[in-house]
């Protein structure tokens, strides 16, 4: 590509940058129509064909919300910084969102959003300072967007979407490989609610035990050992996210020691259904459960899916609440009423298990090389050397 053809420009030269508002919602008249409002949380979708909120006429005429043309590029401007996404459909969005319209007829939409993802560090450290570090109108005019020839800009987009496409294939197979656990889990024991399969049932702290010992993690046996709080746990998947030392979080007040025969279980806002399988030794907040359970009576595979089940989710929900932060103490968890299959039935939904996430380490393998490349061709494509 030759890049001495390209030219730059200042984002507000080549775009109307349209803010969105919200209507009051003390209105009701305002939502419930047939004007698409978008959100945050509807930008997961690229390009946006539906949103979970309308709103009417009157409620866009009594906001500072305009009505934006299919093709816009979108942009979260706060709360979730630099989200983009592109409309597919006529429609209007809130004030944490801006819409650009392209003034150049010589500009491919799909161009800008790629030059906006790639431009985000840039975006949110400019900010900084800014109140609530949000990304403002002056920050977006002011951004230098290169300009190639659009013969060039499509071959970008090419090789970008390309890139994109394997991405997404790959997480998608990773959140089908999330789903068949529990799916797993349902078509051998059934639906523990109902018990429609008629298994044994028992208290659960009749087959599991909380034993790990507190200890000091200021002690320089322990400073080197991982440490996992609630926040290092996704909801529902259980995943274990990234974590650091006692040492490198500072710790200085007690922490389960865990060992890798437990479950992990967050007691903190149970409805977040967070719990974890770790293969270590480490150390776990006090806001958690490190579980053990019996082990001729129930398998870890079989505990940890039914602590992040929906059965699980219900009779958490089913307590009553005596703080404004939820909390599941020790008494209510063992007074669990579980099904108990036949521990051979366990054991063999405990392989499949582990096939799923030996299966689910590989692909999250492949898609972190996935973005590696994606990132590299990004920068590439931007300095023209694609």
């Amino acid at each position: 590509m030759n890049k001495t053809k390209w030219e730059t420009r200042l984002l507000g030269d080549i775009c109307q940058i349209i803010a969105g508002g919200t209507p009051s919602r003390q209105e009701q008249k305002y939502y419930g129509g047939n004007i698409p409002w978008v959100k945050i949380g509807d930008m997961l979708q690229n390009p946006i064909l539906e949103t979970e909120e309308c709103i009417t006429e009157e409620g866009l005429k009594n906001s500072s919300a305009k009505l934006l043309p299919k093709g816009t590029i979108l942009i979260s401007i706060f709360a979730t910084i630099g989200r983009t996404s592109v409309l597919g459909i006529d429609a209007t969005t809130n004030q944490a969102i801006v819409g650009l319209i392209l003034n150049k007829k010589d500009l491919i939409p799909s161009y800008l959003k790629y030059y906006l993802d790639h431009s985000i560090n840039t975006l949110v450290q400019q900010s900084r300072g800014v109140a609530q570090n949000n990304i403002n109108s002056k920050i977006l005019k002011n951004l230098q967007l290169p300009i190639p020839p659009i013969s060039i800009q499509g071959e970008i987009v090419a090789i970008l979407d390309q890139a994109d496409a394997i991405r997404k294939r790959r997480q998608q197979a990773i959140e089908e490989l999330n789903n068949l656990i529990p799916a797993t889990f349902y078509d051998m024991f059934g639906d523990p609610v109902s018990n429609s399969k008629d298994w044994k049932t028992v208290k659960l702290g009749n087959v599991t035990k909380i034993n790990c010992p507190m200890v000091d993690p200021k002690e320089e046996r322990y400073q080197d050992l991982l440490h996992i709080a609630p926040n290092n746990i996704s909801k529902v998947t259980g995943e274990i996210l990234p974590v650091n030392t006692a040492r490198e979080d500072g710790l200085i007040s007690g922490k389960f020691l865990f060992d890798e025969k437990c479950v992990l279980y967050s007691k903190i806002r149970p409805y977040l259904r967070k719990s974890a399988l770790p293969d270590f030794v480490g150390l776990c907040s006090a806001d958690m459960y490190p579980i053990h359970p019996s082990e001729d009576k129930m398998t870890r595979e079989f505990l940890w899916t039914l602590l992040l089940s929906e059965a699980f989710l219900l009779y958490t929900q089913s307590l009553p609440s005596r703080a404004s932060i939820p909390k599941l103490n020790r008494t209510e968890l063992s007074n669990y009423d579980t099904i108990l299959p036949p521990f051979s039935l366990q054991e063999a939904f405990s392989e499949k298990v582990k096939g799923i996430l030996k299966l689910k380490a590989k692909y999250e393998h492949c898609t972190k090389e996935g973005e590696d490349l994606f990132n590299s061709l990004v920068q590439r494509a931007f300095k023209g050397e694609l």
